[in-house]
């Protein structure tokens, strides 16, 4: 008996194997630092894969969006919020966050951790980062101290992208 051969999806056919090339940008966003993977093919907003390195102690606040995330944790150690619900979480750890979860993560390891972030589609999310970020000359990695956003200006980027920053629970 033969296998049927499986079918796929028409816009993963168009472009089986020719990709652009795709350039690597760092941007330092709130003692984090997060090199992203940014194609020149304005198509190509399936997702995104951003390595992050983060200080201790860094970590975004509390947020929704209206895309998937993903998280997995290659060094040190994060405390992720999902729902009011909190968990630590190491080495070879996987989080996925679905669309309007409300979310947060901190490093609370003494020294920088680091993880892959996948947000599908990913659109939004490297969005916000180039336009709240600093970006960073390409080759520099090390972080300097810069000054916490602007509340005001950062809600105002963020909702842009589809993200709302909530009111940190008591």
């Amino acid at each position: 008996m033969t296998r049927p051969k499986p079918a796929f999806r028409a816009d993963l056919d168009a472009h089986p194997t020719a990709m652009p090339s795709p350039s690597l940008v760092t941007v330092q966003f709130m003692d984090n630092l997060l090199t992203m993977r940014i194609s020149d093919d304005p198509a190509d907003d399936t997702y995104a894969i951003i390595a992050c390195t983060s200080a201790p102690g860094a970590g975004p606040p509390l947020h929704v969006q209206n895309e998937m995330e993903c998280f997995l944790v290659t060094e040190g150690l994060y405390e992720f919020t999902l729902n009011g619900v909190t968990q630590r979480r190491g080495p070879g750890s996987y989080v996925r966050v679905p669309v309007g979860v409300a979310h947060s993560y901190v490093n609370v390891a003494g020294q920088p951790s680091k993880m892959l972030i996948f947000a599908m589609p990913g659109r939004d999310h490297v969005g916000f980062l180039l336009a709240a970020g600093d970006r960073l000359p390409p080759g520099e990695t090390g972080a300097t101290p810069r000054p916490a956003p602007d509340p005001a200006t950062l809600h105002a980027t963020a909702a842009r992208f589809g993200i709302t920053f909530l009111p940190t629970p008591i």
